[in-house]
This record gives structure tokens, sequence and C-alpha cells, in this order.
């Protein structure tokens, strides 16, 4: 029988179903979003769109909530005080494998990477060495990504399975693991003193981040949704232009960056919202049948919204 692995998310245990009663969202009709948000560089649009005030000028007020840890954003989901989280595309089928009533409806732009003690340019340094990651988990996912991109196998290095990103860090600094898997802006601080990124998801063609809204959600307000990616867009372009330090540091705190991180943290270019390339989502399903993590079917039409679609 398949195993239906969920990792450090557990959404099997936690998100059999949503608390919020449909109904009721239905008759109340949506008023604030509210999205749950992990701390990495790929929300800092959404925090930069929220103190300029883009998104209340398009008419759309939203709640963000920053967790430090998935579990505890998805038993947030699950008692019905979030409308919509930022995850990945792994996630993203976990999801719907336990039945819950998300759609993934943008791509997000965080950094996912892997970094190494040794010198090294691609995942070919990865060859024989110790990497920490979270199984079964989008980190795995990118580091099996970089080595099937390099021509290696799982079998060319012994994964280390830390969950906790904080152990994980504090593992690869102390030199017990050789490379490490980690989002930003914790991957620029494993890299502080010592060591290189050798690869990102970006890199290597993926593009894993999505914003995962209630299906009710998105039935009872596709306009609402839509000024939310207008103020989106009007945030991407402000700090693609050059946002003032003051703002910068102000939402990097509130992304709760790493102080050694905060100055001189280099921002990625980002894009206006779009809906995840069908090649994206298909490769997170093929990644996770592979690996006998999923019995359902899944597919890019039942997964993600039509909204950003073009």
């Amino acid at each position: 029988m398949k195993r239906i692995i969920l990792g450090i998310l557990m959404i099997a245990l936690l998100l059999t179903g949503c608390a919020t009663d449909p109904a009721a969202v239905q008759n109340e009709g949506p008023k604030t979003l509210r999205v749950g948000l992990m701390p990495d560089d790929g929300i800092l649009p959404y925090l930069y769109g929220n103190q300029q005030g883009f998104f209340s000028n398009e008419g759309i007020e939203v709640s963000f909530v920053i967790f430090m840890s998935a579990l505890d954003r998805d038993a947030a989901l699950q008692a019905g005080e979030l409308d919509a989280i930022y995850s990945d595309v792994v996630s993203l089928v976990y999801y719907a494998e336990a039945g819950t009533p998300l759609v993934a409806v943008s791509s997000t732009q965080a950094t996912y990477g892997i970094a190494i003690h040794e010198a090294g340019t691609d995942a070919n340094a990865l060859a024989g060495k110790s990497v920490g990651l979270s199984t079964n988990t989008l980190m795995e996912y990118l580091v099996d990504n970089a080595l099937s991109e390099a021509g290696l196998t799982e079998a060319s290095i012994e994964k280390i399975a830390i969950p906790s990103l904080p152990n994980r860090l504090e593992s690869y600094r102390a030199g017990q693991i050789d490379a490490i898997a980690l989002p930003e802006p914790l991957l620029s601080l494993a890299v502080l003193k010592e060591g290189n990124v050798i690869a990102t998801a970006e890199s290597i063609g993926l593009a894993p981040g999505v914003l995962l809204v209630q299906s009710v959600w998105m039935e009872n307000a596709p306009e609402a949704m839509e000024a939310f990616f207008a103020g989106y867009d009007l945030a991407v372009d402000g700090l693609n232009a050059g946002a003032k330090e003051e703002d910068l540091l102000a939402i990097y705190a509130e992304a709760k960056f790493p102080e050694p991180v905060q100055q001189g943290f280099v921002l990625p270019t980002y894009r206006h919202a779009e809906a995840p390339a069908e090649e994206q989502i298909q490769r997170a399903i093929d990644w996770l049948t592979a690996r006998d993590l999923i019995e359902g079917e899944h597919s890019y039409k039942s997964l993600v919204s039509p909204l950003l679609q073009k």
C-alpha cells in the first residue's frame, strides 16, 4: 500500500478537511484576506505592499501572519484562522491528497538553495557528501532535482534528515554535515563566514513557491483576489525600482530575517503575479508518485485556479 508521508507538514493529521464551514463563509462573505506566511524572501512583496498601503488602495484589506513552522501555520488553517497560505508545489499536492479545499493561485518567489562548505560551482560538488534536509518535503525535492541536473543519483550523497531549520543550520555551521538545503535568508546566513551556494531552485529550473487560497474564498470573491494581485504587482514594481532603506529594514525585521543578513541583503528581481506553470506542478506530482508518497489522481486543472492563467 502506498505511503502518504507528509514530513514536517504532517498534513494528513492536521488538515483532513478544514475547520472552517464553507456555508458559513458564503453567508458571511469575505472581508479581510488572512494570509499565513513563512519567513523567507518571497514574502517581501506582500509585506511591502501592506506597508505602502497598496492593497487597501486597491480595495482589499489584508492581514499577514508570519509563522516560524509549517505545523503552526497549518494548525491555524485548520482552525479557520487563515484564508490563504504561502506554500510550495510539493505541499500543494499533499493538501490535495488529504482532501483540503485549497487551490494554487499564484507563484511565489522565495529563494531555496543548497550550500556547501567546500569549493564548488554546481551540484556535482555534492558527490560523496552529507546533506542536511527535511525528507519528503520541498527541501528533498530541491536536492533530488539538483542531483538529477548534475547527472548524479540519490545514492551519490548521504541524506541527513534534520526537520528543524535552526537545528539544520547549526549542524551545518558546526561542521557536522557537509552541505545543507535552506530557504533565504537562512541560506545567506549559512555562507556568511564560509562556504558557498552551489545551486538554487531557479538555477536548476524549479519555481516551487505557490500561494494557496481556500477554494470557497476564491469562488466567493474573485474580484477581491484580482485586487489583491493588483496591489502585489504595485509592490513588485516598488521593490524592483528601489525601495527606501528604512522601508526595507522594516520589512526585513517584520519577516524575521536574522540581523546579520539584514544589512546588505540582495533582493531578487520580483515578477508580477502569475499562475504556476503546468510543468512545475507536474514535476512535483511525478516526484511524489515515483516515491510512493501519494496515491490519488491529481492534475494541473484540479490544483490550480484559472484566475491568473493566460
